[in-house]
């Protein structure tokens, strides 16, 4: 054999050692049966067996059905892709301390599954430098996914029930979360934590339960949060095309806190924000005391901003704080802003605290809806007439489209607050143009979805979501049955093999609800329906008069006695 040829070997063995293997897909199910490496999917493999057998970049298949204890623990320190069965809803469920999944790793992806940790342990964690991209699942417990420690996290698409045993999401400063719910359940014995505590960027969602920034990268965008006995959003940070909502008697519904590291200048920026508080106050710049300092005061700068409450803006002045306290105090500044109570007043003891600059506007910002006790039922447009439209300042920032995601600018200048109102055009080609009109091939949009995850026997389940146009929405639910697998497909029992694999079959339940509305909150009762007791799938599309169908929006329901 001639040096040239034997070098020639030496370099393909190195180049095939050094090439990853090809990542391969192993299928599991609930009662699997097979055996490693689990690639067949007419005969998956238990859980344990599947993911025992798994290598870094390999996708794990769950079949429908519940994944019980077990779970927690079993995983290999590996990165993986865990993907639900097309058309079936794999139900992850642990009780523990610990996590019921944690990640390692960068490259880990979680798809259409639920999980779920009934103890006190988080249902997702990230450990320190793993990277995680979580799709159309479900995450609940008393936290539902601690990310802060993750050198990467993406929250896609998701539903997230925390049971206010602790901060049900946290993000680090690379962290996201879009197009998502989160809401918290349950009671507390004392002040419930925010629903949210993050670094990182939170867009297109809606939040029941408050919103924490902490930091400069902190970034809420187009979003809904809601609050109560903690601010709607709190903290420092950047909030544009928001709105926040807290109907709390002497709840706020924004407030900037001087928390930060010794020596920062923690400041919340609010542009083009609605903040709505009818008990309680709007936009408030806190003060407090703080037991070792150096510590700045809480700054709050807002400009495009509607503010509406008791009291719409304030800064506080006075605390007195204990020995060996140091204190730190609230610093407002508002331009182009819609507001007309402010705290300390103009002409009173304190009034610099708030600096009020050019292009503010007071008077009725002429909300669309405002009855009820729900916030997210709430339509906080503002009509015409309205002094906000036409008012604001360009702002980079909330461009190019408002928390509908409709276009800014719509009239002759910025509108103040989250939403533009839009001023009626000629659609393309009319009348006397020649041309024919633009066709409409822009599916609707259906956000903010929200459905309690567990109701009693002979109460009626409630959806809300959001239409980002004229639609009509239409609600399936299925029952989710035991099943065997044939020809790859799950069937009733009956009408399989009595060793076939198991799996979780989803029955229509008849009749699918639907509703015509407008762009905003859409409330569908499932009384209807009378559910018996079960597990259920639901299913959200909203189809608009031009015949585009949205993607599907799936949450599960538990009815019992």
């Amino acid at each position: 054999m001639s040096r040239r040829t034997r070098l020639a070997l030496t370099a393909a063995a190195l180049l095939v050692a050094a090439t990853p293997a090809a990542a391969t897909t192993r299928h599991v199910a609930p009662q699997g049966i097979g055996a490693a490496p689990c690639t067949d999917p007419a005969v998956p493999c238990g859980p344990g067996t599947g993911l025992a057998a798994a290598d870094a970049g390999d996708t794990i298949e769950f079949a429908g059905g519940e994944y019980g204890a077990g779970m927690s623990g079993v995983a290999p320190p590996v990165p993986l892709t865990l993907r639900a069965r097309a058309g079936e809803t794999p139900v992850v469920r642990y009780a523990g301390s610990a996590p019921a999944w944690t990640v390692t790793g960068p490259g880990n992806v979680i798809d259409g599954l639920t999980i779920i940790n009934t103890g006190t342990g988080a249902a997702l964690a990230a450990a320190p430098g793993a990277g995680i991209v979580v799709r159309r699942a479900t995450l609940e417990g008393d936290r539902c996914a601690d990310l802060a420690s993750a050198a990467s996290a993406a929250i896609e698409d998701g539903t997230l029930t925390g049971h206010l045993g602790g901060t049900c999401l946290q993000l680090g400063a690379t962290g996201f979360l879009t197009r998502s719910s989160v809401r918290m359940t349950g009671l507390s014995r004392g002040t419930p934590p925010p629903a949210v505590t993050s670094s990182g960027t939170v867009e297109d969602s809606t939040v029941l339960g408050g919103i924490l920034m902490s930091g400069p990268s902190a970034v809420v965008r187009r979003s809904t949060a809601v609050g109560g006995f903690v601010p709607a959003i709190a903290g420092n940070g950047s909030v544009t095309d928001t709105v926040a909502v807290n109907l709390l008697s002497g709840g706020d519904a924004i407030a900037a806190d001087g928390m930060s590291s010794p020596g920062a200048a923690p400041v919340l920026r609010l542009t083009a924000v609605t903040a709505y508080a009818p008990e309680g106050t709007a936009v408030h710049a806190r003060a407090g005391c703080l037991d070792a300092g150096p510590k700045a005061d809480s700054r709050l700068e807002m400009v495009d901003t509607v503010a509406r409450g008791r009291t719409d803006i304030a800064a506080d002045i006075g605390v007195t704080c204990g020995l060996g306290q140091m204190a730190y105090h609230g610093r407002l500044s508002t331009t182009f802003s819609n507001w007309t109570v402010r705290e300390p007043a103009a002409t009173g003891a304190g009034a610099a605290a708030i600096q009020a600059g050019p292009g503010n506007v007071a008077g009725d910002p002429r909300f669309t809806m405002t009855a009820g006790r729900d916030p997210l039922l709430f339509d906080l447009r503002p009509l015409a007439g309205s002094p906000v439209i036409d008012a604001g300042t360009p702002a980079p920032e909330s461009m190019p489209s408002d928390r509908d995601l409709r276009p800014r600018v719509s009239g002759a200048a910025q509108d103040i607050g989250a939403y533009e109102f839009q001023v009626a055009v000629p659609p393309p080609g009319g009348p006397g143009t020649g041309a024919p009109p633009a066709a409409d091939t822009s599916a609707p949009r259906v956000s903010a979805a929200l459905l309690r995850p567990v109701v009693r026997l002979g109460r009626a389940a409630v959806v809300t979501a959001r239409l980002g146009e004229a639609a009509t929405m239409r609600v399936a639910v299925a029952r989710m049955a035991p099943g065997r697998r044939r020809a790859g497909r799950c069937v009733a029992p009956a009408a399989a093999a009595a060793t076939a694999g198991r799996c979780t079959r989803l029955v229509p339940v008849r009749p699918v609800l639907t509703v015509r509305a407008g762009s905003g909150a859409v409330r569908i009762p499932l009384g209807r329906l009378r559910l018996g007791r079960g597990v259920y799938r639901v299913t959200l599309t909203a189809v608009d008069a031009a015949g585009n169908t949205s993607r599907p929006v799936r949450m599960t329901l538990r009815v019992v006695r």
